[in-house]
């Protein structure tokens, strides 16, 4: 079975689970890097703003034979019900009011989102895109948030300079930097102190001055888009201050993450190495790119480096 027969099987399967005046409907939306995902929307009576439930992990487990038809229908509902209560506006009831203070920038790449960048505005960063979205909400329980479209600029009644003057504001304030050591981040998930050992490091080498750890992880305080923190003035700038050097090596873990390193013996080594990462360990629909980045104190400018 190919993903489309069983989307029209799960909407014939929702159609018998559910009474009254529904209706079920099934769209394709284009994620980061250009990931299409599958939704199921349902909607009663006259509902015109309805969330949008994606199915495609469902499928895998469907194919794998470890959920039925009529047990995927049942969590699809649920699901459903659940987002149903967020409470997300209608697009005409938004107005740049509402959402001037929520706007915000994202990094992403540019050649692996044609499609989505065809309908958003943007602004070319070296090999990458900025684009923006706003913020419907931030808790413990994660980021909500939907893109700015050119409907939603037509709508905001600004044009693309403006949005982008006011999310570039509103960016570091919503989302403020995180910077830590790679070692110190890892420590704190583990709750505890890693011994030289754990890390590959002979007793008897100084772990503070090996350069072998000397790596470094930028993001923001929510570790969602976090990649995007480069963007803000000065930041890149402090952490050179910081780690006394006037070259910043940044390879891109992810959308959410840049890892820093003060020195790099190998540019060709680290791209590999970031190729890899994002082949192996980083999903599709997470990966920001293949490219090595250097950052010079002196110019205060980012290139790409490999």
């Amino acid at each position: 079975m190919d993903m489309e027969t069983f989307c029209r099987e799960l909407v014939d399967c929702l159609k018998e689970g559910l009474d009254g005046d529904v209706q079920i409907s099934i769209h394709k939306t284009y994620k980061n890097n250009d990931i299409c995902l599958h939704g199921i929307l349902i909607s009663y009576g006259n509902q015109q703003c309805v969330p949008s439930i994606y199915v495609d992990g469902y499928f895998q487990k469907y194919k794998m034979g470890l959920m039925s038809l009529g047990q995927i229908a049942c969590e699809v509902i649920k699901e459903r019900d659940a987002m149903e209560h967020q409470g997300i506006a209608p697009l005409e009831e938004l107005t740049w009011q509402k959402v001037k203070d929520k706007v915000f920038c994202r990094l992403v790449n540019l050649g692996r989102n044609k499609k989505k960048l065809a309908d958003m505005p943007y602004m070319e960063y070296l090999d990458l895109a900025v684009t923006c979205r706003w913020l419907h909400s931030a808790d413990e329980k994660g980021v909500a948030s939907a893109e700015v479209t050119y409907a939603e600029l037509e709508l905001f009644g600004v044009t693309k300079e403006e949005l982008f003057a006011q999310a570039r504001k509103n960016t570091e304030k919503l989302f403020p930097v995180e910077f830590q050591s790679l070692l110190s981040m890892i420590e704190a998930v583990r709750g505890k102190k890693l011994s030289p050992k754990e890390i590959g490091i002979e007793e008897n080498v100084d772990m503070e001055a090996d350069s072998r750890i000397a790596m470094y992880v930028l993001t923001n305080t929510t570790g969602i888009n976090g990649a995007g923190v480069i963007l803000y003035p000065n930041v890149l700038k402090r952490i050179a201050e910081q780690l006394t050097t006037d070259t910043l090596y940044l390879l891109p873990s992810s959308v959410h993450e840049f890892m820093v390193l003060p020195e790099c013996n190998s540019v060709a080594d680290m791209k590999e190495l970031v190729t890899e990462a994002n082949h192996c360990a980083v999903a599709s629909v997470d990966v920001l790119s293949d490219s090595v980045y250097r950052y010079d104190r002196v110019t205060d400018r980012v290139e790409i480096a490999g």
